[in-house]
């Protein structure tokens, strides 16, 4: 949509061009973050793959679908040729296997090892946990569904991404207060912090990917609602977050 267009729907086309460029720097930096994670595995860099000290390690399939996920969103983010489009219909495809068969195996209780088959030697008890399997579904639908609305003008896509940003983001505040249940299922292996900060990063990225589209478009309206979302919502997310933080830290403190 051209700016002159946007200007007449009421959308600002600064704002646009700003969360467009913010969904290119995360595909990139989930990106990184797969690719890292694969050095790490390859050379035994185990700050690479877990991030924090004792902590469960990203498994390698789950950096494969970042890479593939990412890659797609970044070639989604600007109107690719056919050739490009069907290589991010085959990305977006590779995450849902991934996390299909992820969720398959623990419903059924039969490990298909798919998660398994690289690095094994290494592994040990290392599989994709439940929760990623789960945001793997939502966001390789997300990435299938990217440019279809319904008639209402909604967009499957920023609902599926958002769910799948709210899990990562609750699975994040898990290590930042240091719950485990936050970011782990029973006696499921829990989700690896890289894990979810890329899972929030794409899950953010896709949302910002069709930003003069959807619910999304409130935020770059150039009518009031607009300039309070984008002040206000910052603040309604990260305010709770970090009082929350600071409570536990004075309680474990004997404050």
């Amino acid at each position: 949509m051209t700016a002159a267009r946007l200007a007449e729907t009421g959308i600002d086309p600064r704002w646009v061009a700003s969360l467009e460029a913010v969904s290119r720097m995360l595909s990139l930096f989930v990106l990184a973050v797969g690719g890292l994670a694969l050095i790490g595995w390859q050379l035994a860099i185990a700050t690479l793959t877990s991030g924090l000290p004792a902590h469960v390690a990203m498994n390698p399939l789950t950096a494969h679908g970042f890479i593939a996920g990412a890659g797609s969103l970044w070639l989604l983010l600007a109107p690719p040729p056919p050739t490009a489009r069907r290589a991010c219909r085959l990305g977006a495809a590779l995450v849902i296997v991934i996390g299909g068969t992820t969720l398959i195996g623990y419903m059924t209780g039969d490990n298909l090892g798919l998660d398994q088959v690289i690095y094994r030697a290494r592994l040990g008890t290392n599989r994709i946990a439940p929760n990623t399997g789960l945001n793997f579904l939502l966001i390789g639908a997300a990435l299938l569904l990217l440019d279809w609305e319904l008639r209402s003008g909604y967009r499957p896509t920023q609902l599926l991404a958002l769910a799948s940003t709210a899990i990562a983001l609750t699975s994040v505040l898990g290590y930042a207060y240091n719950v485990g249940e936050l970011y782990g299922f029973a006696r499921y292996i829990p989700m690896a912090l890289p894990t979810a900060i890329a899972f929030l990063a794409l899950g953010l990225g896709i949302a910002c990917a069709r930003p003069d589209r959807g619910f999304v478009s409130v935020l770059v309206s150039a009518h009031a609602g607009g300039i309070l979302a984008r002040r206000l919502l910052p603040a309604a997310v990260l305010i709770p977050t970090l009082l929350g933080w600071l409570r536990l830290l004075g309680q474990r403190a004997g404050l």
